[in-house]
């Protein structure tokens, strides 16, 4: 009896040191870490911690990693740049497009973006393929660069007319009478058609239409309208259109061949379509042949800085 209780006592303790021993070692290689319990598959991990954070708590279990990470202040998240709409500005570039794609007609417009908020303005120049002055001024205006808003450039407007060197070519009408003449009318060819609806498509806020006339607006022999600049009236036309006129007198002597400030550009042109159908503060620039290239270039030019500089385009 006395052996069986020996070795039953000799069992016990060797149980509890076993026991114990295995209790330093998981300890020892444990220490430091938050007790967790490996979740069933399929479940969400539950770390079981103090309520409180301690400085030296700064440990999470990692579900996806299967170790222990730092911990990081979630509360503070870097910020985020918006992405770029239509209606953000993107920076600027230079476009090209053609109007009357696939036809004899087929004409380039140049579209100048600053890449910040502003107006949009358009500029053409070749509506008349003999009015030398107007397009070879549009050609230089495509290489402005602008310091905000968007500047759409048609310099040849009628490109075979201004090939041609003529008004229009033969069997051709007149491209000046072709755009529409009611609120409800539409263009007559597909190059006024494509130009006017460039017109709607950029939301252009103001038209300058490059011209030029054969002889002095001021002469009363004439039915000219060189050197005269023909707005559609608003208020604010009006004001710009003024600051051009006065610019361009203020250099010249002769009285006959200052500008005339005329209003109501002819039914059936460009600018007084956009005007009067679309709300856009338009106007027409008229230099006289009479005078020569680099004079009627020097004009036209600064008209369209003019209107971009007052504008803050520019």
């Amino acid at each position: 009896m006395k052996k069986v209780r020996h070795h039953r006592l000799f069992y016990s303790v060797s149980l509890s040191l076993a026991v114990l021993t295995l209790f330093l070692f998981w300890g020892n290689s444990n220490s430091g870490k938050a007790f967790t319990a490996n979740p069933p598959p399929g479940k969400q991990l539950a770390v079981l911690s103090p309520s409180f954070s301690l400085p030296s708590m700064n440990t999470y279990w990692s579900q996806l990693t299967n170790t222990y990470s730092t911990k990081t202040n979630s509360l503070v998240t870097p910020a985020k740049k918006p992405l770029p709409t239509d209606a953000t500005p993107t920076g600027a570039s230079l476009e090209k497009k053609q109007l009357a794609v696939g036809t004899r007609d087929a004409t380039d417009l140049y579209i100048i973006r600053s890449g910040k908020a502003g107006p949009v303005v358009m500029i053409v120049g070749g509506v008349h393929g003999n009015e030398t002055a107007g397009y070879r001024a549009a050609r230089i205006v495509r290489n402005y660069q602008i310091s905000r808003g968007t500047l759409l450039v048609l310099p040849e407007a009628n490109s075979r007319a201004v090939n041609q060197g003529v008004r229009y070519v033969s069997g051709q009408k007149d491209l000046n009478r072709c755009f529409p003449t009611s609120s409800s009318g539409a263009a007559d060819t597909r190059l006024s058609r494509e130009i006017y609806y460039t017109l709607k498509k950029y939301n252009v806020d103001w038209l300058m239409d490059m011209h030029e006339g054969y002889n002095y607006s001021r002469l009363n022999s004439s039915s000219s309208v060189g050197q005269s600049l023909i707005y559609y009236p608003s208020s604010s036309t009006r004001e710009v259109a003024s600051k051009i006129v006065n610019n361009m007198n203020s250099g010249i002597s002769t009285s006959y061949r200052k500008f005339s400030l005329l209003r109501y550009p002819t039914r059936g042109s460009l600018s007084r379509a956009a005007g009067q159908y679309l709300g856009v503060k338009s106007f027409i620039f008229e230099t006289c042949s009479r005078d020569s290239l680099s004079t009627r270039l020097n004009y036209q030019l600064r008209a369209a800085d003019i209107l971009l500089g007052s504008l803050g385009m520019k």
